[in-house]
């Protein structure tokens, strides 16, 4: 039978370092709640002396060592945060995040004594915890700074005598590193591309995580970390099982109204996982509440012209929580009047409850207004070659089904001839003798595209024409700005690869055809972003997979980008250790080779690209009668800015710049490269 089990790491005192207040308080009120109200039976706590550099790498492995399949892990930590030089080339700030234990001391003349935990090591524990269980939740309430404000003591609300009374955050430390760090040996990842475990940050990495005092009855103040005390709150207040991610807005919109943008938590992994199960449900897409509405009933939401947003567009304002559109009521619904770089204005519609609206609604496109783009499509006249008398009618109903399907979708526009961009699509034999007929699609050169589909998969036939128009969609998304510093240069990027994973990444340059080769299979490779912009810029990586999927491939595990790349740096991407893979042609593609598109945003300030991706693939068989796939209100946001036009009672302020960068290589099937290529 399963066990629950927790990790609770909890540190008030330090040898050498200011001590905190409120860390043990959120670990004992944790682990009361997760005793009495979740079934943990195995509950371990270090709290303070306890917690040393030593014990705390113990107990992280005793709990490898214990998990076992399908049990529910759950590690919390509760304590200063801090940063040593990254050795691995693998964080953006040249600095990696480290967990402080009770002894670690933080003097150049003494490496050795810094026992600070690397996220690297944790990444190594998260690694083999979840090659055990896929059940393993993260919470960490640190900082990461590079100063410490202990004596600091700031009044939140006028009247409440609630105050902020310090952060957990130690100094970074930039001396000599302990040997344990220059000499540890490294175990090997699995090859799994994505986290199966879930991690909550109680703040980004150039913010500080706040310790709250709340008054009592009595006098006296009770302390907590400003995110674990809302957390733990919500989840002690549970009535049902949500998934983290509903469980994490809850909290992190109740810290939002106490400190405001001072301190905003961070998600990422496995977070549509039913709370302490192994339950998925994802959500549909969605945009989150930047701000609730004002009096003038307009309200803002987080996503602009970056993901494709154009004034005019309609939206629907579902309750927290809510999965899906169907059979669900909006609580408003609103026009977009108003889109800058990462965030739009909507106005909402007359005679709506504004209160009504919660910072933790989901809010969803409904019609992109008269801008959307959509993709041309051709459905190829039928042939008489190889028709016989028999089979003539059958062919021209499935035609003329699968016509009104493409014609009932959003995103598509049927032409009759092929045009720049276009899918076209036809009916074939499968061979010159046989009688089998079959559905192909190929780009408007005659480029096949998608498998072959039989000839009752008409549905089908959709899906994968949805879905690779999908990916078009996506990759129309460009900066209309014509003077955009970005969009003119100022950040480039390089394809890297290495012979074999372990071995040195150099610049591919352009083969005979004019893009690098990367070879089909486990070549590693990487990019190398630099940035020389005035500023810092964030960095968010798509890729549009030969398969139809859109993933985000950095940030990864479906974070946000919260970390710029200062101006001057370089910044390399997939050079972190279990991220080195290789890329592969399906099996269904012809030929030797097929160009590879990724797609870098960059922009001024964070964006969460995560709106723009979606799992599903290109099918190679009819549909299952119960299928679930996109439905074409999916993607009408997709509007590219450099052709949407806002209505004359809108603006467009261009507040912040942002372009998108296309690497595109060829992925090629034999296994010699020319030499140069």
């Amino acid at each position: 039978m399963a066990t629950r089990r927790a990790l609770l790491i909890g540190i008030n005192r330090y040898q050498y370092v200011n001590d905190l207040k409120g860390c043990e308080n959120d670990v004992r009120d944790l682990q009361e709640v997760l005793q009495t109200q979740y079934a943990f039976t195995d509950c371990r706590m270090l709290l303070s002396e306890q917690a040393t550099g030593t014990a705390m790498r113990a107990a992280f492995t005793q709990l490898v060592e214990d998990a076992a399949a399908d049990d529910v892990v759950l590690i919390y930590y509760a304590g200063h945060g801090s940063q040593m030089t990254d050795i691995d080339g693998d964080e953006q700030n040249g600095f990696d995040n480290t967990l402080m234990p009770y002894d670690s001391k933080h003097d150049p003349a003494e490496p050795e004594l810094n026992t600070d935990l690397l996220d690297d090591e944790l990444a190594e524990v998260m690694e083999a915890l979840t090659q055990k269980t896929p059940n393993v939740t993260v919470i960490v309430d640190a900082c990461y700074s590079g100063t410490i404000l202990r004596d600091a003591s700031e009044l939140i609300a006028e009247g409440t005598g609630v105050r902020v009374t310090g952060v957990r955050g130690a100094p970074r430390y930039a001396g000599p590193l302990p040997t344990r760090v220059k000499s540890r040996v490294r175990f090997t990842p699995s090859a799994r591309e994505h986290a199966t475990y879930a991690l909550i940050a109680s703040c980004r990495d150039d913010e500080k995580a706040k310790e709250i005092a709340w008054p009592q009855p009595d006098g006296s103040l009770q302390h907590h970390g400003g995110f674990s005390y809302y957390f733990i709150a919500r989840l002690r207040a549970l009535t049902s099982t949500p998934t983290l991610r509903d469980l994490f807005e809850g909290a992190a919109a109740d810290l939002f109204d106490l400190l405001g943008q001072r301190q905003r938590p961070q998600l990422e992994g496995r977070v549509d996982r039913r709370l302490f199960g192994l339950e998925s449900d994802t959500p549909m897409r969605h945009l989150r509440v930047r701000t609730t509405p004002n009096e003038a009933n307009q309200l803002t939401l987080a996503g602009g012209s970056v993901l494709g947003i154009a004034a005019g567009a309609r939206v629907a304002i579902y309750p927290p929580g809510t999965l899906r559109v169907e059979g669900n009521t909006p609580l408003a619904r609103g026009t977009v009047t108003e889109v800058r770089a990462v965030e739009c204005t909507v106005q909402l519609d007359a005679n709506t409850d504004a209160a009504a609206v919660p910072r933790t609604a989901r809010v969803v496109l409904e019609d992109s207004g008269p801008s959307r783009l959509t993709r041309p499509v051709v459905l190829a006249p039928l042939t008489t070659a190889g028709v016989t008398d028999a089979m003539a009618p059958a062919l021209d109903e499935r035609r003329r089904a699968l016509h009104a399907l493409l014609a009932s979708d959003a995103n598509m526009r049927l032409l009759e001839v092929a045009a720049p961009d276009a899918l076209v699509v036809n009916l074939r034999l499968a061979s010159p003798t046989s009688n089998e007929w079959q559905w192909e699609i190929t780009s408007e050169n005659g480029q096949p595209v998608s498998p072959l589909l039989p000839l009752n998969a008409t549905d089908a036939v959709h899906h994968n024409c949805a879905v690779l128009t999908r990916q078009w969609l996506v990759g129309q998304l460009a900066n209309p700005v014509v003077n955009s510093p970005l969009r003119s240069g100022k950040v480039s990027v390089d394809l890297l690869t290495a012979p074999k994973a372990g071995e040195m990444f150099t610049e591919v340059v352009p083969g005979p055809e004019g893009l690098p080769v990367v070879r089909h299979g486990d070549m590693p490779f990487g990019l190398r972003v630099r940035n020389g912009h005035t500023q810092g810029v964030y960095v968010s990586l798509l890729e549009l997979s030969f398969e139809g999927a859109i993933r985000q491939t950095f940030p990864p595990n479906g974070a946000r980008s919260d970390t710029p790349v200062k101006p001057g740096e370089d910044f390399k991407i997939f050079t972190k250790r279990g991220q080195r893979r290789g890329y592969s042609l399906p099996d269904y593609f012809p030929g030797t080779d097929a160009v590879a598109t990724l797609r870098l945003f960059v922009s001024e300030q964070p964006v969460d690209v995560g709106f723009l991706c979606a799992d599903e693939t290109l099918v190679t068989g009819a549909l299952a009668p119960n299928a679930t796939r996109s439905t074409p209100s999916d993607f009408v946001g997709i509007v590219p800015a450099s052709i949407a036009q806002p209505p004359a009672n809108a603006t467009a302020t261009p507040d912040s710049d942002w372009t998108v960068i296309d690497i595109r290589f060829l992925v090629r099937r034999d296994q010699t490269i020319a030499a140069g290529a």
